[in-house]
């Protein structure tokens, strides 16, 4: 939508300076990377750990911005049109708030401790069945990726769905009440960011902050297998809907079973009825992201042929749960986007369910970061976990996983081959001895391990031999 330079300073009540340099009234695109501008868009320099993005607003004016922002007119060229503004980051988060409320369309916000981006995924491909659809591009999901992915919708979006993410206190508060969300969705309530949040239950009372910011009329939706989301139920009445595979939710898986290559095959009870259909991607959690995809779909008016459709078009977002297959010779699943307790527990039931009889499973577990004083105990669950689902061989990298590996060792030593490693440069350099032909291999960590050097490496041998 069209919003004037004039409508931008009263909405994050600055100032212009050398406003008679203004060539026309209404920016294209709003940018904080100097080197991604074009003509007419608006550059708001932010100020990092590493960088100061008023260094750069020379370079952005060469390369046409119509405006900047900036914290002091002194750090502006005279012939640049400026709006000063105290913050530029809480400037940014202003301007998203005052564009967000220029729609009328149903804003979807996003929340949980795993499983956002694919739930986003899910309800994207169900609700493109019938909406033209804007959603956050990749994990643009804190207190600046918010507002971008709010500033880049189009004037002719039906739905937005905004993921929300979070490591401290305030910050699920602080963009919600950016978003005002009609619908909220809360996936689960894990262990992931732990060191910042003390405990599950301050992990809970962080997510949580966005119900108050949900419109009065709005529908809040959440994982009711959940302990901690399911007695929202009883204090939100029925404004509240949950899925899972108990009985008792409003939509709940009532049998699946997992095919060939992976698929899986699933019946739904919700309260339109029954749904039966097969989804082409491994992992119960697909199934769970599913019902909850059903529930929103039925509640903006989506009917039911195409709730199934969009839900058999469903594919995953990068890293997470991607299958590869590498001639006939070997099978790579890349759930390396991240990792925490619970998706280190589904990715190990996934690996277990897509293994063939001919197979050899290999699980690849590195660290998982932002665990704090629950670091050793969280690695020492994956362990049991590791155990419980007995791959052939498990390959542990990191320092953390130490903690996994004496787990793996002394509980499950007879039966799965284990082995270390401190780095993941370190593993590479024995790769060839690990891995198999016809092997399946599940990469699991959390990003900065940085494992797809070992999923290119992989296909770079497999591929050439």
């Amino acid at each position: 939508k069209r919003i004037s330079i004039e409508q931008i300073a009263k909405a994050v009540e600055g100032t212009f300076i050398h406003k008679e340099f203004l060539k026309q009234g209404y920016i294209n695109r709003v940018i904080i990377d100097s080197r991604q501008v074009q003509k007419n868009d608006l550059y708001i320099p932010i100020v990092g750990e590493r960088f100061d993005g008023h260094d750069f607003i020379n370079e952005a004016n060469r390369a046409g911005a119509i405006c900047v922002f900036s914290r002091s007119g002194e750090e502006v060229p005279k012939d640049v049109p400026a709006i000063i503004v105290k913050d530029t980051k809480k400037a940014l988060g202003d301007l998203a708030a005052f564009y967000r409320q220029q729609f009328t369309i149903p804003f979807i916000g996003i929340t949980g401790s795993v499983g956002k981006t694919s739930s986003k995924e899910m309800l994207a491909s169900i609700l493109e069945t019938k909406f033209i659809v804007h959603k956050t591009d990749g994990n643009y999901n804190n207190d600046i990726g918010l507002p971008l992915s709010i500033l880049s919708l189009e004037s002719d979006a039906e739905v937005a769905i905004i993921e929300l993410g979070m490591n401290h206190f305030g910050e699920i508060d602080y963009l919600a009440s950016i978003l005002k969300p009609e619908i909220g969705v809360i996936t689960n309530i894990g262990l992931s960011h732990i060191e910042f949040l003390g405990s599950q239950e301050g992990i809970f009372k962080a997510k949580t902050e966005m119900l108050p910011h949900i419109q009065q009329e709005g529908l809040i939706v959440v994982n009711g297998d959940d302990a901690y989301l399911r007695p929202l139920k009883n204090q939100y009445g029925r404004r509240v809907k949950t899925y899972g595979y108990d009985e008792e939710n409003d939509g709940c898986v009532v049998n699946y079973q997992v095919l060939d290559e992976g698929r899986q095959k699933m019946t739904v009870a919700s309260d339109r009825g029954i749904y039966s259909l097969t989804v082409d991607y491994p992992g119960e959690h697909i199934l769970l992201n599913a019902v909850g995809g059903i529930l929103i779909g039925e509640y903006l008016g989506i009917e039911k042929e195409n709730i199934i459709k969009g839900i058999q078009k469903y594919e995953p977002a990068k890293m997470r749960l991607n299958e590869y297959n590498i001639g006939n010779r070997l099978r790579i699943i890349d759930d390396a986007y991240n990792a925490s307790v619970d998706s280190m527990t589904g990715a190990l039931k996934t690996l277990g369910a897509l293994k063939k009889t001919t197979e050899r499973s290999v699980a690849i577990l590195g660290s998982m970061f932002e665990m704090g004083s629950y670091s050793k105990k969280g690695h020492e669950q994956v362990g049991h976990k590791v155990v419980e689902s007995r791959p052939d061989v498990c390959i542990l990298i990191g320092e953390e996983t130490k903690w996994t590996y004496d787990v793996v060792r002394r509980f499950g030593g007879e039966v799965i081959q284990t082995y270390y490693y401190n780095n993941v440069e370190e593993f590479l350099e024995s790769i060839e001895e690990h891995i198999l032909d016809y092997d399946i291999v599940l990469l699991k960590a959390s990003r900065g391990m940085a494992f797809e050097k070992i999923r290119e490496a992989l296909i770079g041998k497999f591929e050439v031999e």
